[in-house]
């Protein structure tokens, strides 16, 4: 029998009933501040991540955990997702990370390093492809990112920076059409984010003093790209009274940093704002909406963990992993 969206009412129970999985910015600068590997594995929440942490805290063990973890989470959603649009919003920003790393590895000249894993819908076998700029396998709905990351990086000069720049915008830009064929609010609140990561990569490539041809690639899509330029290259005391066409969050973004803010101060506060409007869909009835809030925050909170175990284990500061973290999982 077809599923049909009231099998979102089983799946949203059985995620609710693992909340107690998830983290939250307290743990995470909690994790961050703990003074040994002991400290670090006692505070997690009991997942699969922390089972294995504890059994193997080592380097390999680590990875091993975020690996597990993932694919448990794979697992779940592949097997019980009432329509394809919740396997692809889980999928892409693995699979999108995956090909880039293929990409680059190949431009580079050197295997590709730090894959996600277990794949998602883009197989190990296919990705070796893509190292060899071989695309024939790779889903159609991923072929925008590749071509828009290897027009970023032959127009701007071979900037591995502008790759990756310009795939994170098409992964933002895809994940808005894909949530758009199933919940409008979903796909609103992505758009926001969308927006916000175009703010950070202006704000983030100003402070890094990269050029305008670099920055631009990560925010392919948007009209106005010489309004974007013009902001790009003026003095941040003007920012304060910047308007960015029909674009509240990157203005709001603009503004604060205009205003004095710092730019992780700015870009956290918006995203702690879009974190609420998502996470308003766990007093709604059972959507889409639900499941991709609890896959983000699952999959922010593994990073975060993974963050902490390195740190702990290299005897990092407290301060150099909290720099880090993600605490609005944008």
């Amino acid at each position: 029998m077809a599923r049909t969206e009231r099998d979102f009412n089983f799946l949203t129970g059985l995620l609710k009933c693992r909340e107690r999985e998830l983290g939250d910015e307290s743990l995470a600068r909690e994790l961050v501040s703990a003074r040994s590997m002991d400290e670090v594995v006692a505070a997690l929440p009991t997942c699969r991540f922390a089972q294995v942490v504890a059994g193997d805290p080592t380097d390999g063990g680590i990875e091993r955990a975020a690996a597990e973890e993932v694919a448990d989470l794979w697992k779940v959603v592949a097997d019980l997702t009432p329509v394809p649009e919740l396997a692809e919003l889980a999928a892409a920003p693995l699979d999108i990370h995956n090909l880039k790393t293929a990409l680059l590895g190949h431009l580079r000249g050197e295997p590709p390093a730090d894959l996600y894993q277990p794949t998602a819908l883009v197989a190990a076998g296919v990705l070796a492809d893509v190292g060899r700029l071989s695309t024939a396998r790779v889903p159609l709905h991923y072929l925008p990112s590749i071509r828009a990351g290897l027009a970023a990086y032959y127009d701007s000069g071979r900037s591995p920076q502008a790759l990756e720049l310009a795939m994170d915008r098409a992964r933002s830009l895809l994940l808005v059409d894909i949530a758009a064929r199933r919940s409008p609010a979903l796909a609103a609140v992505l758009a926001d984010w969308s927006d916000l990561a175009v703010a950070e990569t202006i704000m983030r490539g100003k402070d890094a003093g990269l050029p305008w041809r670099v920055v631009r690639w990560g925010s392919h899509g948007l009209p106005e790209q010489a309004r974007l330029q013009e902001l790009f290259e003026s003095p941040t005391g003007e920012w304060a009274q910047t308007r960015v066409f029909a674009r509240p969050l990157l203005t709001a973004a603009a503004q604060a940093l205009g205003r004095g803010e710092g730019t992780r101060e700015a870009i956290l506060r918006l995203q702690t704002e879009l974190t609420a409007r998502l996470g308003a869909s766990r007093y709604a009835p059972p959507s889409i909406d639900y499941v991709y809030y609890f896959i983000r925050r699952k999959l922010t909170d593994l990073a975060n963990f993974r963050i902490a175990c390195l740190g702990a284990l290299r005897e990092l500061s407290a301060d150099a992993q909290a720099a880090r973290l993600n605490l609005g999982f944008g």
